[in-house]
């Protein structure tokens, strides 16, 4: 049975710079997405598409983002994999503390088994 999952994401910021501590505390984030939508829904950057708003945000760049999301208990003695579409190109992906995979390209489609 394939079942589809919503999930209830969220991001925080795993190395932030001093000035951009309160970023380690997880905020509600958008998947599918990017790091940039996030913090613009935020409020912590403005719309990178006006003015020069996008060299006001190259903090961003070069820190590590992290997203986390709460699975629903799996049914027992079943087979279940975890699809992602786009993940970022270097990536790694837990579940309970347990390294179930890693990526180095993007714009592909990963399949993990749990």
């Amino acid at each position: 049975m394939i079942r589809k999952q919503k999930m209830n994401w969220k991001y925080r910021a795993v190395n932030p710079p001093p000035e951009r501590r309160h970023l380690e505390k997880l905020q509600p984030a958008t998947v599918p997405g990017v790091i940039q939508t996030d913090l613009l829904l935020s409020g912590e950057i403005s719309d990178p598409y006006l003015g020069n708003n996008a060299s006001c945000s190259d903090w961003m760049f070069g820190m590590q983002w992290q997203y986390v999301a709460n699975l629903p208990p799996l049914p027992e003695a079943s087979s279940c994999i975890a699809v992602f579409n786009g993940l970022d190109t270097l990536c790694e992906l837990h579940l309970n503390g347990k390294s179930i995979g890693a990526t180095a390209n993007m714009h592909c489609c990963f399949e993990f088994d749990l």
